[in-house]
C-alpha cells in the first residue's frame, strides 16, 4: 500500500480551489498546536489564501481524516479526529471581512450553534451562505442554518439523511442499474420545501450532478414544465418543475411520473402547470472522454 498526506478538510479543500481561480479568500478555522498545524497553515499561505482567520489552540490536536481506499480509489474506511473545529465559536469569527465579502462557506464539522449563528447573520448582511454537510451523521448540524442559507451540497446519501430528519416517509432512490434522476428531483424537492434553502446542488459522483432551485411561483414561468405526480395516503396530488437534461445524457430519462409517500403539506396543488416551484438541471460528466480516477470526498468540488 501507499501513503499520501495532503492538507485537507472539507471547507479548507474549497477555499484552496476558490483562491487557485483567482478569488481572495479567507479560512477561518482551528489548528492546533503540532507539526500538522504548522504544516496546514504554511500550506494555506503558499497558495495565497488569508490565514488571519486561523487561531492556533495550545495543546490541541490539528483536525485529522485518515481515509482508507481500495485500489479503484473507492472508499473502504475511515477515521476522523475533528474535535478541534467544534471549539470555533462566533466570538472568535473576524466578522467585518466575513460580512463584507461575496459569500460565506460553512463545513458541518462546526457545532450547530455556531453555523446557524454564522448562517443568520450572514442571511442579514446580505451574504450568501453555501452549507457543507460534510457526511450522513454530521449533515444533520445544518438542519438550523438551512433556512437562512443560499445553497447547500450534500451527496446522495446526504440527502437521503436530511430527507428522514425533516419528516420523509419515502424510501431510497434506486441507484442501480441506473439512476432514478426523477426520484433524485423529488428528494431535493421535498428539502428544500421543508427547509427553505434555495438551491440544493446533489452530487451523485460519476453518474453526474442535480442543481435543484425553488423558484418564486407568482413570477417565473416554466419554459419546459413536466408534472410530477406525488402520492400520499391522503390524496394525489401534481407539481410541475423545469427539468433540463443535457442532450445525450447518459442512462434512461427520468421517470417524471413517481410515486412517493409524502405528507399532504409538502408541496400542495399548484393549479394547471402555469408556474414551476422548481426548476432543476441535470449535470453528467462526459463517460468517454474523462478517466475518472476518484470521486470519494471533496474530489466532488470538481462538480
Amino acid at each position: 500500500g501507499e501513503l499520501h498526506v495532503t492538507p485537507g478538510g472539507v471547507a479548507r479543500t474549497l477555499a484552496d480551489l476558490n483562491c487557485r481561480l483567482g478569488r481572495r479568500t479567507l479560512i477561518v478555522s482551528n489548528i492546533g498546536s503540532d507539526a500538522q498545524g504548522v504544516a496546514l497553515e504554511t500550506a494555506c499561505r503558499e497558495i495565497g489564501l488569508d490565514t488571519s482567520g486561523l487561531r492556533v489552540v495550545e495543546g490541541g490536536k490539528t483536525a485529522t481524516y485518515t481515509a482508507l481506499l481500495d485500489g479503484k480509489g473507492d472508499l473502504v474506511g475511515a477515521v476522523a479526529d475533528m474535535d478541534i473545529l467544534k471549539q470555533i465559536t462566533p466570538q472568535q469569527i473576524p466578522w467585518e471581512k466575513v460580512l463584507a465579502s461575496g459569500a460565506v462557506l460553512c463545513d458541518a464539522n462546526l457545532s450547530e450553534h455556531t453555523l446557524t449563528q454564522v448562517a443568520e447573520k450572514c442571511q442579514k448582511a446580505g451574504v450568501q451562505v453555501w452549507l457543507e454537510p460534510v457526511s450522513v451523521p454530521k449533515c444533520v448540524t445544518c438542519l438550523s442554518a438551512m433556512r437562512y442559507a443560499h445553497a447547500i451540497k450534500p451527496n446522495l446519501d446526504e440527502l437521503h439523511a436530511l430527507a428522514h430528519a425533516l419528516g420523509w416517509k419515502g424510501g431510497r432512490v434506486k441507484e442501480e442499474p441506473q439512476l432514478d434522476i426523477g426520484g433524485v428531483c423529488a428528494l431535493a424537492a421535498y428539502v428544500a420545501q421543508q427547509s427553505g434553502v434555495l438551491h440544493t446542488l446533489v452530487s451523485c459522483g460519476k453518474k453526474g450532478a442535480l442543481l435543484l432551485t425553488r423558484t418564486p411561483t407568482h413570477t417565473e414561468k416554466c419554459s419546459d414544465a413536466r408534472g410530477v405526480r406525488w402520492e400520499s395516503a391522503s390524496r394525489t396530488h401534481t407539481v410541475t418543475l423545469d427539468l433540463h437534461l443535457p442532450k445525450n445524457t447518459p442512462g434512461p430519462h427520468p421517470k417524471l411520473e413517481i410515486g412517493v409517500s409524502l405528507l399532504r403539506p409538502v408541496l400542495g396543488s399548484v393549479g394547471r402547470h402555469t408556474h414551476a416551484p422548481f426548476s432543476a438541471v441535470w449535470y453528467s460528466l462526459p463517460q468517454k472522454d474523462m478517466k475518472i480516477t476518484d470521486v470519494t470526498g471533496a474530489g466532488d468540488s470538481l462538480l
